[in-house]
């Protein structure tokens, strides 16, 4: 399976670029990756979270309305749609949802609210971390309190993703993960 960046060229044109592969997988430090995620949301999470985390590219050009301004009018539109799968999936204990957006991205909410969950990726470090090719329409990933962390690169619904929690699902990636 194959993703694509979408770009526009030094002479205007919009070009596509194809990346593989669409799943990778990681065993991150746990520990230090949920310190860091604390320090860049300024909230505290349980020893035992999981994230299920969306990250926006700069420059992505998903859709017309595509743009590196997101005001709190458009963040607050969005949410409209964002809100309902976030409850949904948090209703299971210790699953958070958290969306990040690359460096250079304004953003036009109040981070420091302990209702947001739209951030910066300040000096970018999910970016070099989790998601080092930026790909259409965004990616995600799920990161458990084991370290291990699918990323998904390309669109994709949050709900799907989350879904992937299932065992026999985790399974495919982590086969030793019983």
């Amino acid at each position: 399976n194959l993703f694509r960046w979408d770009y526009i060229t030094e002479e205007g044109r919009r070009e596509a670029k194809l990346f593989s592969p669409v799943y990778k997988i990681y065993v991150l430090d746990y520990p230090l990756f949920r310190q860091r995620l604390e320090k860049s949301t300024n909230r505290s999470f349980p020893l035992d979270q999981i994230f299920i985390l969306e990250y926006t590219f700069l420059n992505d050009l998903c859709s017309i309305n595509s743009s590196n301004r997101w005001s709190a009018q458009k963040i607050k539109e969005r949410k409209k749609i964002t809100n309902v799968y976030k409850e949904n999936i948090e209703k299971t204990p210790n699953r958070v949802v958290l969306k990040f957006f690359e460096e250079g991205i304004l953003l036009g909410n109040s981070e420091h609210s302990q209702e947001e969950y739209y951030y910066l990726d300040k000096g970018n470090f999910l970016r070099n971390l989790l998601f080092p090719q930026p790909t259409l329409c965004g990616s995600m990933a799920i990161i458990k309190p084991n370290g291990q962390a699918i990323i998904r690169n390309g669109e994709y619904s949050t709900q799907s993703m989350a879904d992937h929690l299932t065992p026999e699902n985790w399974e495919l990636f982590f086969p030793d993960a019983k």
